[in-house]
């Protein structure tokens, strides 16, 4: 796991500044500073306390991004930690049930045949998540599972979800989604909050 805290946070923006051309750094540049594939929420609200407490400033660029730039790199006082997991490549198993999709274990990753007999090789830290046996996303960071859940709630239009891990077959928290299987199964269906 990769650690991070406020102050890492303002020193990433510190270091992105870039002076000679006075433009500050994006949410994107940031994220991607202390650990993160791409732009991420929890450093999107540290930014935004940083902002509040004039450790860092912001303003919009004529290509519309908004770009920080650091006013006090002393302004942190509380330094709690934030957590950037990584998946550990030592530790990448078969899935118990691998639901019709045939992976062959290479040297450096596995190659995986999908019932379609469409054929994809990917290295020992990505993954290939499943949703409903029919959307399929190649994840190379644990963030990317929650996003892509977001994303597939977004496109079918479905506000209340509840999620299923096919190999434990029951209902999960985002938080116990097990990230060692090369394919990871889930299943999102509709929740009924008022049944």
């Amino acid at each position: 796991m990769i650690e991070y805290t406020k102050q890492d946070v303002l020193n990433a923006v510190n270091e992105l500044f870039d002076g000679e051309t006075n433009l500050g750094a994006t949410a994107t540049a940031i994220s991607r500073e202390v650990g993160y594939s791409k732009k991420n929420n929890k450093v999107c609200e540290i930014l935004e306390s940083l902002e509040e407490i004039g450790g860092i400033s912001s303003e919009e660029d004529n290509r519309g991004y908004v770009r920080y730039t650091c006013e006090n790199i002393d302004a942190v006082e509380d330094n709690e930690k934030y957590m950037v997991e990584e998946f550990d490549e030592t530790s990448v198993e078969m899935p118990v049930d691998s639901f019709g999709y045939e992976i062959e274990d290479l040297s450096k990753g596995f190659r995986i045949t999908f019932p379609n007999n469409s054929t994809h090789a990917i290295t020992k830290s990505q993954r290939v998540l499943v949703i409903n046996k029919e959307k399929h996303l190649l994840i190379s960071n644990p963030e990317d599972i929650l996003g892509a859940i977001s994303e597939y709630c977004r496109v079918a239009q479905i506000t209340n979800y509840v999620v299923r891990d096919m190999a434990l077959g029951r209902a999960i928290d985002p938080s116990e989604i097990n990230h060692n299987p090369c394919l990871i199964f889930l299943t999102i269906e509709r929740h009924n909050k008022a049944g």
